[in-house]
């Protein structure tokens, strides 16, 4: 089956300022998703009366002391009311933000290299939709701010249909009480969300979805007051974790990447599949020590964490040894 591109949107601002809602999201409090990131902008878009700052635009979570990971297509905008791409200095990085656009327990980051996935299409289908950021200091850890676990390969096909997953964000929300669609000040969160059927995401062929999976509550749209949860526009690259049962321990599955058009109206939505681009993260954050040491002539050693040391040894495996030990 194929779908009319018109119906599709990334989940990311309202740069398109169509009418969207997060539904089934409550609002959290500080420490409880410390891997949320927040990316923001106060360059200016057009809004509906005109230009006005961009703000909180999409997600992103803090996968170590220096890399965040977000959707590709947050980072490309040239196909939006912007009119082009954002670069990394008119970008911030908000974490341990539960509220925007302040709040006491977050810090700020600037931004020092954006790594976009080299096979990344900006089509209906978004793939590829990953990005690497890597921020110019070191993130302070604490209670509020923290880097989530990276799944390994066999966790999204580990994950039943009945197992909850925890999706958070900025994304624009439903305000009941006058029905009209907003941009929440807290950060929302939802735990009705689980893997589905590729079909239930409009009908794709899985194959068409290399690196995505379809994951929403799985509910039918009924009317204007029974919507489903959803992600939504603001929410694009922000995290969707797991909870290991054995461990206890939050793992970052998927990414948020694009849905219909009008949140909440459909069983599911798509979502980047984190482990299937394992072995690119790790080769980005190697490639990141890289650019450090010919920038700057030093190797930065508080970047040196375990998954680069070994990808630096399988490189210089495959490089010098041409593949024997």
């Amino acid at each position: 089956a194929q779908l009319d591109k018109n119906m599709l949107r990334p989940r990311r601002s309202p740069i398109y300022y169509a009418p969207k809602v997060s539904m089934g999201h409550e609002q959290i409090y500080p420490g409880q998703i410390p891997w949320q990131a927040l990316l923001w902008s106060d360059s200016e878009t057009v809004g509906r009366n005109g230009p006005e700052k961009l703000g909180g635009f999409c997600g992103g979570t803090i996968i170590s002391p220096y890399h965040i990971l977000t959707a590709a297509h947050c980072l490309q905008t040239e196909n939006s009311s912007l009119g082009r791409n954002l670069t990394a200095n008119e970008i911030t990085v908000k974490l341990g933000y539960t509220s925007q656009p302040h709040d006491i327990n977050g810090d700020e980051y600037k931004i020092k290299r954006i790594y976009i996935h080299p096979d990344f299409v900006y089509d209906s289908h978004l793939q590829n939709d990953i990005a690497l950021i890597t921020l110019k200091s070191r993130i302070r850890i604490t209670i509020f701010v923290n880097p989530i676990c990276l799944p390994d390969s066999r966790v999204i096909r580990s994950i039943r249909e009945a197992d909850k997953l925890t999706l958070s964000g900025f994304g624009l929300h439903l305000n009941r009480q006058t029905m009209t669609w907003e941009k929440p000040t807290f950060l929302q969160m939802t735990e009705d969300i689980h893997k589905l059927p590729m079909s239930d995401c409009q009908g794709h062929e899985r194959e068409e979805f290399v690196g995505h999976f379809c994951a929403g509550d799985g509910s039918t749209f009924d009317d204007a007051e029974n919507f489903t949860p959803d992600a939504c526009q603001g929410d694009s690259g922000g995290p969707l974790a797991f909870q290991d049962p054995r461990t206890k321990r939050f793992k970052l599955v998927g990414l948020v990447s694009w849905g219909l058009k009008q949140c909440g109206t459909s069983k599911g939505s798509i979502y980047v599949n984190v482990s299937n681009y394992l072995g690119w993260i790790q080769k980005t954050k190697l490639l990141d020590v890289i650019d450090d040491f010919n920038e700057n002539g030093e190797i930065p050693y508080d970047k040196m964490d375990n998954s680069i040391f070994q990808e630096m040894m399988k490189t210089l495996k495959r490089s010098y040894l041409g593949g024997v030990l």
